[in-house]
């Protein structure tokens, strides 16, 4: 057999295109040559691990695009506005009745201060970093 029809049958068998007697072909050709049948396993294998890629690449595609529709933003906003909105009513709430009761020692009352500053400062500085990014993707130029 000469090498272009080894290599064409090689690449058939591997993409899964050839006939039955093309592979038969191929099969008796390397069936003694253990170097030639682990060539064959590799591309097989290779094959295997691109075709995967290409599945993630669709499924990256098609959430870029989910992600890029007007209700999915939506609706993240909004679920995070009303977590926002429940957590600082319920915490706002507790804070007020912490501090109003006269009987709850002045050192809790500074803890709790303490940690609600603390939170609401990395918040804050959490916020302002994301806003600062705005709508700039660092990775907007990288090919998937």
């Amino acid at each position: 057999m000469k090498r272009e029809r080894f290599e064409e049958l090689m690449v058939k068998v591997t993409d899964d295109t050839a006939t039955p007697p093309e592979r038969e072909e191929l099969m008796a050709w390397i069936a003694d040559k253990d170097e030639l049948q682990r060539e064959l396993e590799a591309h097989v294998v290779l094959r295997a691990v691109t075709d995967g890629w290409v599945q993630r690449l669709e499924l990256d595609v098609l959430q870029d695009q989910q992600q890029r529709s007007i209700w999915s933003r939506l609706e993240n906003a909004l679920g995070l506005l009303l977590v926002f909105v429940g957590l600082f009513t319920v915490t706002g709430w507790a804070l007020v009745e912490l501090f109003s009761d006269p009987e709850v020692p002045l050192v809790i009352k500074l803890g709790t201060g303490a940690l609600s500053a603390g939170f609401l400062l990395l918040l804050w500085a959490v916020a302002r970093r994301r806003l600062g990014q705005g709508r700039k993707d660092r990775y907007a130029d990288v090919i998937r």
